[in-house]
């Protein structure tokens, strides 16, 4: 939540020139005043939140009887001190007790973002389960995007994020800023018609068209395989021709947008070809391994579209390093989650599919020149055929609680 904050500056002659001076009775100085707004504390805790409470950390397992060992009782301090955790202390500690810190934590429910943060910018190459997915929601957005997309920014890509925005409405400019979250691995803005009385949609072309050039000029989305943006109606077939640009996209979802399968012969010119949501649904189930992710559709689609992507043998080592790491799952807006999945089991989906280097371009010109002319005056096509698939106590810092724990 944001205020406004009322600052006093010294007299300044040549600002005075441009704004109302004030005269303050009691020293009978003349000052000019004004306004800057600022973010509530609160507002910016959200990093911090967790389902559990540190002062009902016990450090042990329950049932246990009797007087708690050291070890349980050095855990619990750890447990009680977590703010002391940072990455440039937990980074000197083996993971053989880091584990066991982070088990407990888990067990406890005190594995907030910021926590899981550290945690895993530290130990993000030793593969734990518990360490390689964390969800967080934002139900309630009440400070501006960059305020959200800072803290989950890893330039050294020590995790993977996908962003879900659904149901509220951000600037233009927050959007376009967007680009400088450099660990997005899959993007989903939606403008969902069950919330009609969302009517300032700034989801259009231009900003696609901004995300091209902040890829093409500043290596922005690097990584980024899996963009939805569904139901705005100023995202058209012009944006086809700004998504070349992202490297690794593969997978470009337009459900509810004004595109349609009239634009594939013009998307097929790109390198794109046009998929029915029957079609990735099959696909995502014939991976078991997928199937696991069928409550996180977004995951699923990145884990697909790193498939696609691996066809081309030049980037298959970085497919492999990129789906070893662990995903943040950040939504912000209600039913951020809620509302992809019921698209998938509709089947109600359009979304356009990068085609392997083989197969780019492979209309002649004869097939392309059948199909010139303005979109809206060509017939409706028949439903796309079925393509082949592709197979311390307070008291204690905390280096002196870990020593407790003995082998350090």
């Amino acid at each position: 939540m944001s205020k406004s904050l009322r600052v006093r500056a010294p007299f300044d002659p040549i600002a005075a020139e441009y704004a109302d001076l004030k005269y303050d009775e009691g020293s009978g100085a003349l000052y000019v005043e004004t306004y800057s707004q600022t973010v509530s504390a609160s507002a910016s805790q959200w990093a911090w939140k967790a389902r559990g409470r540190a002062g009902g950390a016990t450090g042990r397992q329950d049932g246990v009887l009797g007087a708690p060992s050291l070890e349980s009782s050095a855990m619990r301090s750890v447990l009680e001190n977590l703010s002391s955790i940072t990455v440039d202390v937990l980074q000197w500690v083996p993971w053989r007790i880091g584990e066991r810190i982070w088990k407990e934590v888990v067990r406890a429910q005190l594995d907030s973002f910021h926590i899981w943060r550290v945690f895993v910018t530290v130990y993000h190459e030793e593969e734990e389960m518990s360490l390689m997915y964390h969800r967080q929601s934002i139900i309630k957005p009440s400070i501006p995007l960059d305020g959200y997309v800072k803290p989950i920014v890893s330039e050294s890509f020590h995790w993977i994020t996908h962003l879900s925005i659904s149901n509220v409405i951000f600037s233009r400019s927050e959007l376009v800023n967007l680009s400088k979250l450099v660990n997005i691995g899959a993007l989903d803005i939606l403008a969902s018609p069950r919330f009609p009385q969302i009517s300032r949609d700034t989801m259009e072309d231009g900003i696609v068209r901004a995300w091209s050039r902040a890829a093409a000029e500043e290596g922005a989305f690097p990584k980024l395989r899996v963009l939805m943006l569904r139901y705005h109606t100023e995202v058209t077939p012009r944006s086809l021709e700004y998504i070349n640009s992202f490297p690794s996209l593969m997978l470009y979802n337009v459900t509810g947008c004004s595109i349609t399968a009239r634009s594939e012969a013009k998307a097929r010119k790109l390198g794109w070809t046009c998929e029915a949501g029957r079609d990735l649904v099959e696909a995502l189930h014939r991976d078991k391994e997928m199937a696991r992710s069928w409550d996180l559709p977004i995951h699923a689609c990145f884990r697909r579209a790193g498939v696609l992507q691996s066809l081309d043998t030049s980037k298959v080592e970085s497919v492999k390093r990129i789906d070893k790491l662990p995903v943040l799952n950040f939504r912000i807006g209600p039913n951020a989650s809620e509302d992809l999945f019921t698209a998938f089991l509709k089947l109600d989906m359009l979304f356009f599919q990068r085609l392997p280097p083989d197969d780019t371009g492979t209309a002649s010109e004869s097939e392309a020149s059948k199909k010139d002319g303005p979109e809206d005056d060509r017939p409706e096509p028949s439903p796309p055929h079925k393509r082949r698939k592709l197979k311390v106590s307070k008291h204690k810092n905390f280096e002196e609680l870990l020593k407790e724990f003995g082998g350090m």
